[in-house]
This record gives structure tokens, C-alpha cells and sequence, in this order.
């Protein structure tokens, strides 16, 4: 649709429709009644094209009718077999595991996970998110001694000590082979004892 550019009669002014004005003589434009009927006809095409019943009292008819077109268009509820929308889900819903309708964003999954590894100490921590049950595995070395030895955690548990692997270590061709045991102190610290001073040893703690 465009204005009626091709009909001299309708009084254009730069291509668009002016008013009468009396005082400077200068009469208003005309609309023709092909235009004027081609416009109303586009209109309502629109309006019965959503299913509406044209009313000369209603003037929202044509922002109602397009915004059902748009709604009648979109995709539905996206699953495993059929294309469509879908929300994006909470961190509350990623937490909780039990929305099967939401998307998951890469931010949202990595969301409560913690990673540290000390590049000089060979100290270091995973922390898993809530929705991986808040574990968080460590690991590290032991200063090992014949006596009871403290060693602090890189990180400390929130709630549990759930295990404490020790391991002792071994120099190749030495043929010096020893033992080293461990057990939880606390949240944040186990203890030790090596049975020979010299022995190294490492360590991996497992709890939330």
C-alpha cells in the first residue's frame, strides 16, 4: 500500500496529505475512494485473518490481530523429538535436577563449581555445585614424619569428612619401602604417621 502518488486529483504535497487552509487560499487534499477503500480492505484482511469479527466501534482490532498472528505462529513447548521454544532454566531448577523443560545455559552449569591447584605447594582442591551433591575432592603432600604430623587441608569440609587416602611414597631402585597411615581430625585437618621420618607421601581427602 502507499499513498495515491498516480491520481493528480488527491492534492498531494511532497508525496503526503496536507489540511485545507483558508487563510492562504490552499485547498486540502482529496483521498480517493479506491485508496481509501484499498486501505480500509488491508486492514481488515489483517483483522479477519486472526479470526476477528471487524467492529466499527473497536480501534484495537488491528494491534490485537497482530499480536495473535504472531502468537498463533510461534513454536510450542521444545522436547527431545520436537523442535520449539524453551525457557531457560534457574539456578534454582539446575540445583533442585528436577525440571525436565527448562535449558540449562553454560553459565548456569558451572555455576558452584571451584577449582584450585597451587603451582608450587602441589596443593589443590575440586568443589562440585549443589546439584552434584557440594563434594569436594583434595589432595596434596604430607610432611611426613615417625611422629604424629598435622596437615592442614587446602580447603576446609563444610559438613563431612567422608575419606582419607595416604600413600606413601617411593624413590625407584632405592628398595626403601615403608607406610604411612592417616585419619580425619577434623573439617579442615588429618592426621598422620609415617613409619620412617625420610618417607614422602601424598594425600586425597573427600568430603562436602
Amino acid at each position: 500500500m502507499d499513498y495515491p502518488k498516480s491520481v493528480p486529483s488527491a492534492g498531494l504535497v511532497n508525496g503526503k496529505f496536507v489540511d485545507e487552509n483558508p487563510l492562504t487560499g490552499t485547498p486540502g487534499s482529496l483521498i480517493p475512494a479506491e485508496w481509501g477503500n484499498g486501505v480500509t480492505e488491508e486492514i481488515l484482511n489483517v483483522i479477519k485473518s486472526a479470526s476477528l469479527v471487524p467492529s466499527e466501534s473497536e480501534n484495537t482490532q488491528l494491534t490485537e490481530a497482530i499480536s495473535k498472528r504472531i502468537t498463533d505462529e510461534l513454536p510450542g513447548q521444545a522436547s527431545e523429538t520436537i523442535s520449539g521454544l524453551v525457557k531457560v532454566a534457574s539456578q534454582d531448577q539446575v540445583n533442585s535436577g528436577v525440571d525436565d523443560a527448562a535449558a540449562v545455559t553454560p553459565k548456569r552449569l558451572r555455576a558452584g563449581f571451584t577449582l584450585f591447584i597451587s603451582a608450587t605447594s602441589g596443593l589443590g582442591y575440586i568443589a562440585f555445585p549443589f546439584w552434584l551433591g557440594s563434594f569436594i575432592i583434595q589432595w596434596g603432600v604430607i610432611a611426613n614424619s615417625a611422629a604424629d604430623v598435622v596437615t592442614t587441608l587446602p580447603v576446609s569440609f563444610d559438613t563431612r569428612f567422608l575419606g582419607l587416602v595416604v600413600s606413601s611414597g617411593y624413590t625407584a631402585s632405592s628398595g626403601s619401602i615403608g607406610y604411612v597411615a592417616g585419619s580425619p581430625r577434623n573439617l579442615s585437618s588429618f592426621t598422620s604417621r609415617a613409619s620412617n621420618s625420610s618417607l614422602g607421601a601424598h594425600f586425597i581427602a573427600v568430603g562436602k
